[in-house]
């Protein structure tokens, strides 16, 4: 069985104006400087939960987190772009509120979150091929490292859509975005198609 923690990356200049990120990689999606400073008690997260190694996306806002982290254990830091944010499309560095007020239908305002059509409009990477590259991650990490503590940095509709899979649904966005810097726990035996949550969204 191996052991996923789903650390969600710090808070971004973007997260504080309202601006969905998806694969923006600007200055707007740099860590903010208290995020920095918060990001830094994950240190000790490494030891604490026995982690063997880290896997991050290659966005800066996951990559500033995850060197953070690992700033006194660089070695067990990978990047892999399957754990990459949902691409957006033309939505990448949109207000979140002129996708609702041009959008409506295609963002859900209870969870925050586009629905699962809006590729259609956005142009962008469709919930089934993210859904798609998370799981093949997934499977290949679970194989590789058995019995293994692994730390994944990555982002909201990542987290969400390994949830999701664990409990056999079809979307992810079905569920509230996990908050910046909390932790997700999930276990998944080899040879099985889901998982089973440990705990969700917690610091």
């Amino acid at each position: 069985m191996t052991i996923f923690y789903l650390l969600r990356h710090g808070q971004t200049y973007a997260n504080q104006k309202g601006i969905l990120q998806g694969c923006l990689n600007t200055s707007l999606t740099y860590l903010t400087p208290a995020a920095r400073q918060a990001t830094q008690r994950y240190q000790s997260f490494l030891d604490s939960r026995k982690i063997d190694q880290v896997f991050s996306s290659p966005l800066i806002r996951a990559v500033q987190t995850s060197q953070i982290i690992c700033y006194h254990d660089p070695q067990i830091l990978h990047f892999d772009n399957r754990l990459t944010e949902l691409s957006y499309g033309q939505w990448n560095g949109m207000a979140l509120t002129e996708i609702k007020q041009r959008f409506a239908r295609y963002f859900d305002p209870f969870f925050q979150e586009v629905v699962v059509s809006s590729s259609e409009i956005s142009q962008g990477e469709s919930f089934a091929h993210a859904q798609a590259r998370v799981y093949d991650f997934l499977q290949t990490q679970s194989v590789s490292f058995p019995q293994q503590r692994l730390l994944l940095v990555t982002h909201g509709w990542i987290i969400k859509t390994i949830v999701a899979h664990c409990f056999e649904q079809v979307a992810g966005n079905i569920f509230l975005t996990p908050a910046n810097l909390s932790v997700t726990k999930i276990e998944i035996t080899p040879g099985n198609s889901c998982g089973r949550v440990i705990y969700f969204n917690q610091f």
